[in-house]
């Protein structure tokens, strides 16, 4: 792993619920449960300098590889500093 996830932004308008290291493909992920102003949903957080410069395009091919990924989910993806968060399974609740 290139980056410790213990320097990952906070998003202060989420709670996380879970959160926990896991692979995915050949990568080393922060998987993220979190729920926040009346909706929940996913994350990955990303090293990215453990993507190797990985577009969206990718990036999404890569995520949806998952099974924890619905297959109907948009997915959003924001870069802060040195980390790639791409979000998924979001819905009120």
């Amino acid at each position: 792993m290139g980056i410790s996830f213990s320097n990952v932004p906070d998003d202060a308008t989420c709670t996380v619920i879970f959160e926990q290291e896991m692979a995915l493909g050949d990568l080393t992920v922060l998987y993220r449960k979190w729920h926040g102003e009346g909706v929940t949903g996913d994350d990955f957080l990303l090293s990215a300098a453990d993507t190797g410069g990985m577009d969206d395009a990718a990036l999404e091919n890569l995520v949806r590889s998952s099974t924890l990924v619905a297959a109907d989910t948009p997915l959003s993806f924001s870069r802060t500093g040195d980390f790639i968060c791409v979000r998924f399974n979001v819905h009120p609740v």
